[in-house]
């Protein structure tokens, strides 16, 4: 449970650290033109972020950040991206959050003459870029014990790099102040949190202590305005908060836009310049959550009309927007408890192509599966790429029939093992006389919560005393309960009022902040009517 600096992972478990470490060290004490070549996603600007503002303090003057166009160029270092970073002349080009599969683009630049760094944290395939270094958790040759993000490999990277100059006096005896990368972790903390990887205790080191920053009002001041624009203060975020607050607004950029507004809010240098890059970002996912919705009223029908007994799906649609596939993925997975894939229309339209993103369910390591298809069917996957638990990847729109029936096959044998669907899986009953503020408290206090590592989910009969909806839709119900003479308060979000007077719910105990006021409420993940629901 000791979340302190010192418990970190030693960055000598991740292959070729020292390799790129000394190659950029030489790029800094030179001034060479480094390029960042980040990613369209939340982990990838916040590394982008990292990289580009820690070589900044460290003293170089030409360093440039380059995120991919979504539609252009699609993921990673394409040969087409390097083609637009090439003609800034750069000396070393440094991926973040991607890299591992560039092959073609990575040998376009070595034949350039620029040397590559590779920084990612996704599996890698069979055959390697050519790059300089390959710095990657996901390396067979690696012994990092942890599951970094993209962000948490730059952040240990550049402190290998900090480290290196140091070691050869760099700082010594000149004008030069050594920056602390601890002052970067707030970075590391959104970027770990926003890409769901599993909270190790390494991860959750990095969060703790990014929040922590973030809380003492010294953190980055393009996160503190996103923070001020949602409503959120600052002293009391919480991880939930980086996920489900912030990290959206920055993915928003990515998703409908440009994510050059989201890294350029994160490297904002003053509070005003932030409050304004904030105020865009926040327009944008507003913007998000509208063409959201519409598709998940468009997925909602099409989940309905899915076989329940597959263990597999494909959505398409025409309308689908490929921004924002990810997003329905996940809430068609929770509906239906099995890996589902939703696709979009490639543009433009005359390649034929679909692009889509897979959610996952425990058990089915869904990356594993495409690699296995793709080993097998060597033509029908043109791209793929991910993790256990999300991937991506870009299909002939005439072969979506046909990987579906593939993908549930994949899928099938491993399901066997999973969780069986329908159960929800509870840490207890809590006596009424546990439903205390004091609880919350101290369940708040030993996050952070989040992959791999579940808040405490509670189970209990309650009495319903009030009912009553909120929200601009009306869509969430403020409930009073009785239990055992006790009464409590809980929210349900997303969720009607309980049609009976007695309810069997799942929830979460949680600190209700209002107006400078502070009690225990329950967050209600799932109300059923009394004796009903099968509870493990």
């Amino acid at each position: 449970m000791d979340l302190s600096l010192g418990n970190l992972e030693a960055a000598s478990g991740l292959p070729d650290i020292e390799k790129a470490a000394q190659r950029l060290a030489r790029a800094v004490k030179e001034n060479e033109n480094i390029a960042v070549a980040g990613d369209f996603d939340a982990d990838g600007a916040t590394a982008s972020v990292l990289c580009v503002s820690f070589l900044k303090s460290l003293g170089a003057t030409r360093v440039s950040w380059h995120i991919p166009d979504r539609v252009r160029f699609g993921y990673g270092l394409s040969p087409g991206f390097c083609r637009e970073i090439l003609d800034l002349e750069p000396n070393v080009i440094v991926t973040v959050d991607q890299g591992v599969s560039s092959v073609d683009g990575v040998a376009l630049a070595a034949a350039d003459g620029v040397d590559v760094i590779v920084t990612d944290h996704h599996l890698p395939p069979d055959t390697l870029p050519a790059a300089y270094a390959i710095v990657n958790p996901a390396m067979k040759e690696s012994s990092f014990r942890g599951k970094l993000a993209g962000v948490g490999v730059a952040f240990y990277l550049m402190g290998v790099v900090w480290r290196t100059l140091q070691r050869d006096g760099f700082f010594a005896g000149v004008s030069r102040s050594s920056p602390d990368i601890r002052d970067w972790l707030d970075l590391v903390a959104l970027g770990t949190v926003a890409d769901l990887v599993p909270l190790d205790r390494n991860n959750r080191i990095l969060i703790r202590q990014g929040l922590e920053r973030i809380r003492s009002g010294r953190g980055n001041v393009g996160i503190s305005a996103l923070a001020q624009a949602a409503r959120r203060p600052l002293d009391t975020l919480r991880a939930e908060d980086l996920g489900f607050v912030i990290a959206p607004r920055v993915n928003a950029a990515g998703r409908i836009a440009s994510m050059r507004a989201g890294v350029e809010c994160l490297l904002s240098q003053d509070r005003k310049q932030a409050r304004a890059r904030a105020a865009r970002l926040n327009e944008l996912n507003v913007k998000r959550r509208s063409l959201q919705d519409d598709m998940l009223a468009t997925a909602g029908d099409l989940v309905s009309a899915c076989d329940r007994a597959a263990d597999a799906h494909c959505l398409y649609h025409t309308s689908f927007n490929e921004g924002v596939v990810g997003l329905v993925a996940g809430r068609a997975k929770d509906a239906l408890e099995v890996p589902v894939a939703v696709f979009a229309d490639s543009q433009p339209l005359s390649l034929g192509e679909v692009k889509g993103s897979l959610r996952s369910v425990e058990g089915v390591h869904i990356r594993d599966v495409l690699a296995e298809i793709d080993a097998e069917y060597p033509n029908l996957i043109q791209r793929f790429g991910g993790h256990a638990m999300a991937a991506g990847l870009t299909l002939r729109k005439g072969s979506l029939n046909r990987f579906q029936t593939i993908l549930e096959s994949g899928v099938g044998e491993r399901l066997k093992n999973a969780r069986p669907r329908g159960i929800c899986r509870s840490d207890g009953d809590l006596p009424a006389a546990e439903l205390t503020y004091e609880n919350a408290r101290l369940i708040e206090e030993f996050g952070p919560w989040g992959q791999d590592f579940e808040e405490p989910l509670f189970h209990g009969r309650f009495e319903v005393v009030h009912a009553a909806t909120m929200g601009p839709r009306r869509q969430h119900t403020r409930m009073t309960l009785v239990k055992d003479n006790r009464n409590v308060e809980a929210i349900a979000f997303n969720s009607p009022p309980p049609d009976t007077p007695r309810v069997t719910l799942t929830y979460r105990l949680r600190v209700k902040r209002l107006q400078g006021q502070e009690s225990a409420q329950l967050l209600v993940r799932d109300v059923q009517p009394e004796g009903t629901g099968l509870i493990t």
